[in-house]
């Protein structure tokens, strides 16, 4: 998988080549994984960007023939649906 990929949806744009050689998603198997160093790197792109690497390292692509745009597409549309949903316990109250 090569290349630049972007979406018609909220116009995200995903260069497939930095998303393979990204040292943050590099490290997703750690047990320590820094997860908030990659939310201030990858913004609301966060769980397409994750979920891509994860697939790509695991050969789900391959294996189930999964087409790039439509995966990319999927889970940034949820990207995009979680944001318009207030949590019910914010993290700060929990911390309270």
């Amino acid at each position: 998988m090569h290349g630049v990929i972007v979406l018609d949806q909220g116009g995200a744009s995903y260069d497939l080549d930095k998303l393979q050689d990204y040292p943050l998603l590099n490290r997703i198997s750690e047990w320590d994984y820094p997860v908030f160093s990659l939310l201030e790197a990858a913004g609301t792109l966060i769980l397409s960007q994750l979920c891509f690497r994860v697939f790509a390292e695991v050969g789900l692509f391959e294996t189930f023939r999964i087409p790039t745009r439509q995966f990319l597409n999927y889970f940034h549309t949820l990207e995009l649906g979680y944001r318009n949903i207030p949590c019910k316990y914010p993290y700060e109250e929990i911390l309270a």
